[in-house]
């Protein structure tokens, strides 16, 4: 790096390499910030995306899907068996 570059509060704050070693509770705490940082973003995308797919799905069990696709418990369902249904699934998907 050229000295030009190099103000004198760095000099000041950088006196030897050790000055840039991150400690590890530092690193430690940084990753647990990012971490929850994406957990609270991702979770308005993970909510609306709720949903539900089979290729096997019995009376009683599509009454309760569509019971919960009625009250928006789930965002989508679909049956792997029936085209249509699985082409606007993965449509839906596209979109997320």
């Amino acid at each position: 790096m050229s000295r030009k570059y190099i103000t004198e509060e760095m000099i000041r704050i950088i006196e030897k390499p050790e000055d840039l070693v991150t400690s590890r509770e530092q690193t430690r705490a940084g990753f647990i910030a990012f971490a929850l940082e994406k957990n609270r973003r991702s979770t308005p995308i993970i909510e609306s995306a709720k949903s539900f797919i089979a290729a096997a799905i019995e009376k009683k069990m599509a009454t309760e899907i569509f019971a919960q696709l009625q009250n928006k418990t789930l965002s989508n369902a679909a049956n792997l068996t029936v085209d249509m249904q699985l082409v606007n699934y993965c449509n839906w998907l596209l979109k997320l």
